[in-house]
């Protein structure tokens, strides 16, 4: 879906096309996004799970940083043909992961025991969770829920909808947190920082707002390394809260450098301390979250909803940012409103979260 949304993209000639191809890149980032922590989830020890669950927050934001830094190589090129090459780079780490996914990536040991392959599940956990590891108590475990979850499984979206007392909490936390990863006004941010930089006088031409772009990349992906160095040591809670609160902090200091009196360094600032703040805590525990705490009869279902969840708040919040900055009288009261938010989805966190470290997934998902 990716090629074929890039391929369009690339040989357009007018705006319904591109967007056309946009619904086709659209749709395998929407995939991506469900299916890539999920399985991570699904293969990895429950010691090391919030780790390498992480790297694929990760290895969407180094792809990111890379796209930043081609941009900025390519900007030079013929208009017509820059963005062109720009999209065009898009194809290399796709071609790359098919090539991957098609030789050496083995299946969700939980999917298969889910279709009674117990053996090929046995094999795979041997060689994924290393010497002296109690896999068959894992198994064991896992087969338990599948016993449990059976019902369930066959009746569509309802236990999604209305689940078990037992992981009514976990359910809600995820979808929770998928949802908040956006009303902190993450769109708003990302897309708005190229004209901050810009209005605030720190930097001048496009060459200066793609040189910032990609600081503000590198450090995203370097909290995130930081994140995934102590998710499984301090654990999701105490990441999450620290980095809420943080991005709570850093809107004040981006609407505060929106007035005329303070410094424009100082929004700029904000938008870096922004970046750093999600990456430590919301951007990367969302997924992990999300992937631990919808039990086995749920997890894809429930992933494809977190999804949606998210990408729904995300065009909301880009919708609205227009008409919310004239309500407010302008971006220092936009960015004060969305401050005000984040103080209350920290709140709330801090009241309905709890510690997934070092569980089971079976585990993780009963609250």
């Amino acid at each position: 879906l990716m090629l074929v949304g890039i391929a369009i993209c690339v040989c357009s000639q007018s705006f319904p096309v591109i967007m056309a191809g946009r619904v086709f890149v659209g749709l395998s980032v929407g995939l991506g996004m469900s299916i890539d922590p999920m399985y991570i989830a699904e293969t990895s020890p429950a010691h090391h799970r919030g780790k390498l669950t992480s790297w694929a927050e990760i290895a969407s934001n180094i792809g990111i940083t890379l796209g930043f830094f081609a941009n900025w190589l390519l900007q030079g090129l013929p208009p017509g043909i820059n963005w062109r090459a720009m999209l065009l780079v898009g194809v290399v780490l796709p071609i790359v992961l098919i090539v991957l996914a098609t030789t050496f990536m083995p299946e969700s040991p939980r999917w298969l025991l889910m279709r009674g392959r117990v053996a090929e599940a046995r094999t795979i956990m041997r060689r994924s969770h290393g010497e002296g590891y109690d896999v068959g108590a894992v198994i064991a475990g896992i087969e338990r829920q599948i016993e449990h979850d059976k019902e369930s499984s066959s009746s569509g979206w309802r236990p999604l909808f209305r689940p078990e007392p037992r992981y009514r909490k976990g359910v809600t936390l995820a979808i929770f947190v998928a949802i908040s990863q956006q009303l902190i006004g993450l769109e708003a941010v990302l897309l708005r920082a190229p004209r901050i930089f810009e209005e605030t006088g720190v930097v001048a031409g496009p060459r200066g707002e793609f040189f910032l772009t990609m600081v503000m990349g590198t450090i995203k992906v370097l909290f995130i390394v930081v994140s995934a160095c102590f998710v499984d040591t301090m654990g999701r809670k105490p990441l999450l809260l620290i980095g809420t609160a943080s991005i709570a902090g850093s809107l004040l200091l981006v609407a505060i450098g929106q007035l005329p009196s303070t410094p424009g360094a100082l929004a700029v600032f904000g938008v870096m301390l922004y970046v750093a703040s999600f990456s430590l805590g919301l951007g990367p525990v969302t997924w992990l979250y999300a992937s631990e705490l919808f039990p086995s009869s749920l997890r894809g279902k429930g992933m494809s909803l977190a999804v949606f969840s998210n990408r729904v708040t995300a065009a909301a919040i880009s919708f609205t940012f227009l008409p919310l900055v004239e309500v407010f009288g302008g971006q220092a009261g936009y960015f004060s409103f969305l401050a005000l938010i984040t103080t209350v989805l920290l709140l709330v966190m801090w009241t309905i979260a709890y510690e997934t470290r070092g569980l089971t997934l079976e585990r993780s998902s009963e609250s």
